[in-house]
């Protein structure tokens, strides 16, 4: 039986993976490979004009500008414009029904460029970052989500890029700007913001694009109500299901900005840092944490609450390598798994080991790690993106973000699975 389940875990893969290469965006080749045809995708809908009191902006294009990429770092103009909004109390302004909702990035993917190394115009904002590692770069985001969202869901059409903001979360535009102008206006918003000056970051997995890292971020936000500095961090993740092993070293390529993403993240007037890691995406953070103890203790201290949720990461690797040196964090990790995970199955026959996010056979405790058990809750195909998909674990997001960690007092979303140990749970579903 588990021969079968592993057989099938590893074809829903390989179909899944089909699937996205039908739907990568600009994949028209690959689309008549598999298919015989070309699948044609509805012209994006015009966007109306912004109020004047957004700062008079005539027309919204989504026609970020393309800078050539060095290899080595180098001085970044201070705003180096890929949109045309003025960003200015985005996060609260509505817009005929729609909400528009601001966050921030850094990401170590590279900017793209032709090979005279010319300005490159694209309709489309993901268009603005490549698959490869390069340094650190900010800026920040608008993110549209529609009048009829369902919280706990990313709306996202069957085929095609996400453009009609009256249906899907939409990237809108992005802006990439230099630390400097970035970080000051992190600091005004930590001034002004009634969450406890905290700011939020959130960390994407394998297989997502700048543009799906973004709106996944727009929606956590805005499913959490979070009304402080939200990032994330976008690292070179590959947008395909068939660059599982590439998108693992562009991984660990990506520890070193990712310690200087949280670095410059704890120099911020902030009294608590929360991070949200999925997936692949949480190989980055946690080595990225320890590299940063090691580095500033000091500045490590300030990381308050971390949240791995599905992390592919081998179990042993995690406790006995990585556990022992996250022993600065205050608070305990909150780690939620699942036996339903198709995709943490298939990476157990990739990478040969059970990872850490797979809770078949039960969860076992883990050190001060708080394991959560999210077994019930219902996601895509391949069960593996129910940290943004559901209410119910959204909601649990919610209470960590604004209130004690501990799972005991979180009554509301979370049921104990045994009496001891006491870091053994289950989400209400």
């Amino acid at each position: 039986m588990k021969r079968w389940f592993l057989l099938i875990a590893i074809v829903v893969l390989v179909v899944a993976g089909i699937v996205a290469l039908l739907f990568t965006q600009g994949e028209e080749e690959a689309r008549e490979a598999v298919i015989g045809g070309v699948i044609d995708t509805p012209d994006p809908e015009p966007i109306e004009a912004l109020p004047p009191e957004t700062g008079g902006v005539e027309a919204i294009v989504m026609e970020p500008m393309i800078v050539m990429e060095e290899p080595v770092a180098e001085e970044l103009p201070d705003e180096v414009i890929t949109g045309e909004l003025a960003f200015d109390d985005a996060f609260s302004e509505v817009e005929s029904g729609k909400d528009l909702v601001q966050v921030y990035y850094g990401t170590n993917r590279v900017l793209l460029m032709d090979e005279a190394g010319a300005q490159i115009e694209t309709e489309f904002p993901e268009g603005v970052y490549g698959e490869l590692p390069g340094v650190l770069r900010y800026g920040k985001a608008l993110i549209v989500i529609p009048p009829r969202h369902d919280p706990g869901r990313l709306e996202t059409p069957l085929a095609g890029r996400a453009t009609n903001e009256k249906r899907y979360v939409v990237l809108r535009t992005l802006q990439q700007s230099s630390y400097e102008t970035v970080m000051a206006e992190v600091q005004a918003e930590l001034a002004r913001t009634e969450d406890k000056r905290t700011i939020v970051a959130y960390v994407h997995g394998f297989n997502t694009s700048f543009n799906k890292a973004a709106r996944r971020a727009g929606q956590l936000k805005y499913d959490l109500g979070f009304t402080g500095p939200f990032f994330f961090f976008s690292w070179p993740s590959k947008t395909s299901a068939f660059g599982y092993t590439h998108a693992a070293n562009l991984a660990e390529i990506s520890y070193t900005q990712m310690t200087e993403f949280l670095a410059d993240l704890a120099r911020q007037d902030a009294d608590r840092i929360i991070i949200i890691a999925h997936s692949m995406g949480t190989r980055v953070l946690t080595q990225g944490l320890v590299d940063l103890a090691a580095q500033d203790p000091q500045a490590a201290a300030k990381i308050t609450k971390v949240i791995l949720a599905a992390p592919d990461i081998d179990q042993r690797v995690f406790k006995e390598r990585l556990l022992p040196k996250l022993g600065f964090l205050k608070n305990p990790i909150t780690l939620y798994a699942s036996d339903k995970d198709t995709a943490l199955a298939a990476s157990k026959e990739v990478n040969g080991l059970r990872r850490l996010g797979d809770a078949s056979g039960g969860l076992k405790e883990i050190g001060n790690v708080i394991m959560i058990d999210a077994s019930d809750v219902k996601s895509n195909l391949l069960n593996h993106t129910y940290f943004g998909d559901s209410v119910s674990i959204v909601d649990d997001f919610k209470s960590i973000i604004s209130g004690p960690i501990a799972a005991k007092d979180r009554v509301k979303t979370l049921t104990r699975l045994a009496q001891e140990p006491q870091q053994l749970w289950k989400v209400k579903p």
